[in-house]
């Protein structure tokens, strides 16, 4: 109907949470009858939140390659300040029923401290994956911001990742960090990579 109306506090929340921090222009063009009525922008800034942990470099065993090939993902620039883990994941065989050890460190001086915070062995995968803390976590942001789906059982074929970077819990210490992971199969290593990442 016509006449004067306002908007305050407009809340973009969807539409922005899959998008990374940064100033962004929204335009929009409204048409009646294959004509333009009203057009118009909207500047608005997406502001970073929550502890983040970016991923700078995944460094595979290149002896441990049948299973998967992590090679392919990189931290990737968006903006001047944005980046996250971006590229392919390539599965070759599924891997639900493998065990894990994992291992996180942080950075103190020239070396490498281990972090009782998060330390498994022989963990279930798919355990793991369908913990509800790991879910929260990690896993649920993994199927956000990849075409990885959401489970422990992956099927062959080439993954993509876009700008991947997990929230943490809030308590989580900041800082420089590495995190290790070997996955195996009836005793046998199948994976093995460091990931080398910074939780700000």
């Amino acid at each position: 109907m016509p006449g004067e109306y306002k908007i305050t506090d407009l809340d973009l929340i969807d539409m922005a949470d899959n998008m990374p921090p940064g100033d962004y222009r929204l335009g929009l063009e409204y048409y009646m009858n294959n004509k333009l009525g009203i057009r118009y922008k909207i500047y608005f800034s997406i502001l970073a939140g929550k502890l983040k942990a970016l991923v700078k470099t995944i460094e595979q065993d290149e002896s441990y390659m049948e299973y998967a090939d992590f090679r392919g993902l990189k931290n990737i620039k968006f903006n001047k300040t944005y980046s996250g883990l971006s590229g392919k994941l390539k599965i070759f065989k599924g891997y639900a029923t493998s065990k894990v050890n994992f291992k996180l460190a942080k950075k103190m001086g020239n070396g490498y401290i281990p972090m009782s915070m998060l330390d498994l062995k022989n963990q279930d995968y798919c355990e793991m994956v369908k913990n509800p803390i790991a879910q929260k976590t990690f896993f649920v942001d993994l199927a956000k911001y990849s075409t990885l789906p959401n489970t422990c059982d992956y099927e062959p074929g080439d993954y993509v990742f876009t700008y991947f970077v997990p929230e943490v819990p809030e308590n989580t210490p900041t800082g420089d960090f590495r995190a290790e992971m070997e996955q195996f199969i009836d005793g046998k290593p199948i994976i093995k990579y460091k990931a080398y990442l910074t939780i700000s």
